[in-house]
């Protein structure tokens, strides 16, 4: 494309001045709009009109002047600057991406490899089955405490979140504590596996992983991993489970106000024949809806960044391991919506597995609840709700949201949270990662050290990641190689 001709260019710069103002008067404008809506929507909260705030964030997102690009200054000015190149590169970045999934690619992968770079914690897999894998960790210290932690991933993503790069790695964090870890690793659906449901995922998931450890243990469960955990708990078909840990767990379904209103937006009947025809949630089309849900800052910050101003995408371990994701059985996916996320049947006490009642009152373990401030997928006081016999509960609300709040090292400095303090019944800023805390709150709940030879027992099938967290079917749809 040639650049654009003199007397256009000093057309431009004869009248920038103008058009600057009138972007500043747009901008202006949308300010006063913002603050109208925020009134508005205080005031329909505090006259008890619930469930509308994903619509004012959309209407603040939509109409946004830096979003498009005859309203954005930073893309007018590359324009001028490289003579419309900027647009002209962009509109091929957009018939690349259409042709791949309809998205914008999120992140680079030229130094990210699964095994190496991320998920490459030392370990085994030591036991599988058609729903998960069990990797067990080589210790990082010659003693170690007696009783493992066994960590329950999300079971729409790959596990390695919580093994991410080095610095990042929840499961490095843990070994160099002296804990020892074991990890679910999920597998990924295919139509074979079109009826196998919530139950069996608990039972032949996360029961089963229990009973293969088979000694007193400690659980921690992420996001829905974390439902899965605290059913397990309240059963506690052996008394192995010590104390519980969930990290962005829902309990209370009903402040799921976005994730409803999605649904009802949806034509569910059709929604419900297209999992059913493939016999999975696919994991794409969850991630794209994730996206979705988050719109502002991963997909429109990438039209713009990509296609007006010709940017490359950034790498970030993060979002690639957002998404490698995988296909949910379309039985699980199915009972998960209807039971819990549209009837709240788990807090209300109406689950059933194996015709016995789930009821979140007869909890007696110690628990540690985390959740996070600007979490949009699991709100605060949808995990806060839960509570116990002994009210033997410690509730942290960490800094920024549903995966940057959880994966916080205290080695990064970022962020602060809040704990509760009975004593004073307030709650009290720290900054940092609230990481320290959980260590110190379960390893006082150890009884002792052994050597890390006497923790070795166990068959060893093949090395850490496993072959589940390997397939990475979905990946290349959204992911820029150049």
């Amino acid at each position: 494309m040639n650049k654009i001709p003199h007397n256009l260019n000093d057309f431009y710069v004869k009248d920038i001045h103008m058009g600057s103002k009138i972007l500043d008067f747009l901008d202006s404008e949308y300010s006063s709009c913002v603050n109208t809506l925020d009134s508005m929507r205080h005031i329909l909260n505090d006259s008890g009109v619930k469930g509308l705030d994903s619509y004012f964030d959309q209407l603040k997102v939509a109409t946004n002047p830096k979003y498009y690009p005859f309203t954005n200054k930073e893309v007018l000015e590359s324009i001028l600057h490289d003579g419309g190149l900027n647009i002209q590169k962009g509109f091929q970045k957009w018939v690349k991406d259409i042709e791949k999934n309809n998205m914008p690619s999120l992140s680079k992968i030229q130094n990210v490899t699964l095994g190496d770079t991320i998920a490459s914690s030392k370990g085994d897999v030591i036991y599988e089955n058609n729903i998960i894998e069990i990797i067990h960790y080589k210790p990082l210290c010659p003693d170690i405490y007696k009783e493992p932690l066994l960590i329950v991933p999300p079971w729409i993503n790959k596990y390695y979140i919580l093994d991410l790069n080095k610095k990042k790695s929840f499961v490095q964090y843990c070994l160099r504590k002296g804990i020892d870890v074991f990890m679910i690793s999920w597998k990924s659906a295919t139509y074979k596996d079109i009826n196998i449901g919530l139950e069996d995922y608990i039972i032949q998931g996360i029961e089963k992983s229990v009973s293969i450890i088979n000694k007193p243990i400690h659980l921690l469960g992420f996001c829905v991993g974390g439902v899965g955990t605290l059913i397990t708990s309240i059963r506690n078909k052996n008394k192995q489970i010590i104390s519980l840990s969930l990290l962005a767990t829902p309990v209370d379904f009903s402040y799921f106000y976005q994730i409803k209103q999605f649904l009802t937006n949806l034509n569910f009947p059709l929604y419900i024949d297209s999992i059913l025809s493939k016999g999975y949630q696919s994991g794409e089309d969850l991630f794209k809806m994730f996206c979705l849900l988050k719109s502002e800052g991963l997909i429109l910050k990438n039209i713009v960044d990509q296609y007006y101003l010709n940017k490359s995408p950034i790498e970030n371990d993060i979002l690639y391991w957002n998404m490698d994701s995988i296909n949910i059985p379309a039985k699980l996916h199915l009972e998960y919506l209807e039971k819990f996320l549209l009837k709240n049947q788990l807090f209300e006490g109406k689950y059933a597995i194996e015709k016995e009642k789930i009821n979140i009152n007869r909890l007696t373990l110690p628990i540690f609840v985390v959740a996070t401030e600007k979490d949009h997928i699991v709100p605060p006081a949808a995990a806060f709700a839960l509570r116990t016999k002994g009210n033997n509960v410690a509730y942290i609300l960490g800094g920024s949201g549903h995966i940057a709040g959880i994966i916080n090292p205290p080695e990064e400095n970022k962020y602060h949270f809040f704990s509760y303090c009975p004593k004073q019944q307030k709650l009290i800023k720290q900054n940092g990662s609230w990481w320290d805390t959980w260590s110190s709150w379960m390893t006082h709940k150890m009884s002792g050290k052994h050597t890390a030879e006497q923790a070795d027992s166990f068959k060893k099938i093949r090395p850490a990641p496993g072959k589940y967290a390997m397939n990475q079917i979905n990946l290349n749809k959204h992911i820029d190689k150049f």
